[in-house]
């Protein structure tokens, strides 16, 4: 596209790894249409092997937030506009533009980032014991990760026990202000949405 391309820094799974970063000058998706859009430039080869489609970008909250929205993963389809359903609510922070849901995993409080396109819970730290295994799940994890597998592992989220999700656990991971993510296919759940102007996102079951 013959964009401008600076270097940069991207956190994930608390780490801080050195990116490409460029500025899109225009996006359309739906009613949504952004200018001067910031945006990391990365391989993502890789992710399209695991998929077996061709994926041109990966869209955030940084664009979807700007209105309502609704993702069915029954209909895999995303919907935009209309009222936002009622669920498991989770507050949305407009400034760092993450959901985070306070949880409790194996009795231990945590909060942890709603992921759209994990299908694993990930915890980081010390304690949590477990297998050693390694891991890799949708764009959240940058590469391969040495994780720990928790079996059996617990959560509870929104007053509802999940149980049988995938759960890992990152000794080397450590962020400012959350503990982990948790892949919202990893739960089993039917969608989400998300309503704007309450800063809420909701988990369908």
């Amino acid at each position: 596209m013959r964009l401008e391309v600076t270097s940069g820094t991207l956190v994930t799974v608390g780490r801080v790894l050195q990116v490409e970063q460029t500025v899109l000058p225009e996006l359309a998706l739906g009613p949504l249409e952004v200018t001067s859009l910031h945006m990391n430039v990365m391989d993502l080869s890789q992710w399209e092997k695991d998929l077996g489609a061709e994926i041109a970008g990966l869209i955030g909250m940084d664009v979807l937030g700007r209105t309502n929205f609704r993702l069915d993963y029954e209909k895999r389809e995303l919907q935009f506009g209309g009222e936002a359903e009622e669920g498991i609510a989770v507050a949305y922070d407009r400034t760092s533009g993450l959901a985070l849901a306070e949880a409790t995993v194996q009795g231990r409080r945590v909060r942890l980032i709603v992921d759209t396109g994990s299908d694993l819970v990930v915890v980081y730290g010390e304690g949590w014991g477990g297998q050693k295994r390694e891991i890799r799940s949708g764009v959240s994890i940058a590469g391969t990760e040495a994780a720990r597998e928790i079996e059996k592992a617990d959560m509870v989220l929104g007053g509802k026990v999940f149980s049988g999700s995938r759960t890992y656990c990152v000794p080397a991971g450590k962020a400012l202000g959350y503990d982990g993510f948790v892949g919202v296919r990893a739960l089993k759940l039917r969608g989400l949405s998300f309503d704007r102007d309450k800063h809420t996102m909701y988990l369908l079951n």
